[in-house]
């Protein structure tokens, strides 16, 4: 992965440092903004599912129930109505029947009308041909009832309207069974909806992060590469090494002042040095005048010894020292010429030690502002 960084690095080095935050900041955007969407995605999917239980499942079950609650009302109204010797309430037992009757072709014209499998749809058939048989049995029955005959009545239900009410319970545990299932089947498919969104979510979120750390360290790398390189520079100015190269090939706008600040100190170090090596030549130079001199007032001293024991040379000594003079005169000349560049040297190094104080200060600003 370090390999990976450093090329990435190098492909995002000539970005300017404005450009390379801003990127970041897009990448992790994008990369927040897929997650969501991810996200999302895969909730929706939980969504449907749910959804699907309660269509599948609950309202099926709701369905079952109510039209097995309503036959035992249909059943319980029709022995009322029969066996009851007040008119009222029979006539109250009859149009409850009847209410209980229109639920149950409701609730299963509703059934039918859904997305139900096979199992389900053969189920609820049987169980509206027996429901019907068992309300054509059941008008026999209290046509029977209502002509007096009771023993016929009471056989007939017991053979024929009674079995017919458990076939038709039958087929509706058929149809309880095959909606359970139905509700099984779905509820199974909700589950893997949400393992499935939940590791799609937990994968992009960790590539996401992974891809954040990389553009992250690729950023810094580009930011901070140059910086190492230029204190590398300084190290080796420190140390009197002034071909050190800083090495920095990027072209982002850090990179490039970090290169012409190496510059720069490096034109004025090499200054320095030739200012000082000027400063050294006038120091010679003064050296061998002041040799020169010595050696004028040795001369100088001999042709005094020589007045006081040849008086007759007098003359001639005179004439030599009035020479030594003036040799020294013009070596005197040359003195103060060498001190004046001596000084103009001196003030050009105070100069440049100036010049370079304030660019180390400026530098040190730079690298202060860069700091991570």
């Amino acid at each position: 992965m370090g390999d990976v960084v450093r090329k990435l690095s190098g492909l995002v080095g000539n970005l300017s440092v404005r450009t390379s935050l801003t990127t970041l900041v897009a990448l992790t955007g994008i990369v927040a903004v897929v997650i969501g969407v991810l996200s999302l995605s895969r909730m929706s999917t939980v969504a449907e599912s749910g959804r699907n239980i309660y269509s599948e499942a609950l309202i099926p079950s709701r369905d079952i129930a109510t039209i097995r609650e309503n036959v035992r009302l249909y059943r319980y109204q029709g022995l009322t109505m029969v066996t009851s010797t007040d008119s009222a309430l029979a006539a109250d037992a009859k149009a409850a029947m009847q209410a209980a009757k229109n639920v149950i072709d409701t609730k299963i014209s509703d059934y039918s009308s859904r997305d139900i499998g096979s199992d389900q749809r053969a189920a609820l058939e049987s169980f509206a041909t027996a429901w019907s048989d068992f309300q054509n049995l059941g008008d026999q029955a209290t046509a029977l009832k209502a002509a007096g005959k009771t023993a016929e009545w009471a056989a007939f239900r017991k053979e024929k309207v009674s079995p017919k009410l458990t076939e038709a319970l039958g087929y509706m545990d058929d149809l309880s069974a095959a909606t359970d299932a139905r509700a099984d089947a779905a509820l199974r498919d909700a589950e893997n909806d949400y393992r499935g969104a939940r590791v799609v979510v937990l994968v992009v979120l960790v590539i996401g992060l992974v891809l954040a750390v990389l553009v992250a360290l690729v950023m810094a790398g580009g930011v901070i590469r140059p910086l190492r390189q230029f204190s590398a520079v300084l190290n080796a100015v420190a140390d009197g090494d002034l071909t050190r190269d800083s090495g920095i090939t990027s072209r982002n706008d850090l990179a490039q002042e970090t290169t012409k600040a190496t510059e720069n100190i490096s034109q004025r170090v090499s200054a320095i040095q030739t200012d000082t090596g000027t400063a050294v030549d006038a120091i010679s130079k003064i050296a061998g005048i002041i040799g020169r001199i010595n050696e004028f007032q040795t001369t100088i001293a001999s042709a005094v010894e020589q007045q006081s024991a040849v008086t007759g040379g007098m003359a001639a000594d005179l004439s030599a020292a009035a020479v030594g003079a003036e040799m020294i005169g013009t070596g005197i000349k040359q003195v103060t010429g060498v001190a004046d560049d001596n000084r103009r040297a001196a003030h050009a190094t105070a100069s440049a030690a100036a010049d370079l104080t304030q660019l180390s200060d400026d530098l040190q600003g730079m690298v202060r502002s860069f700091r991570y």
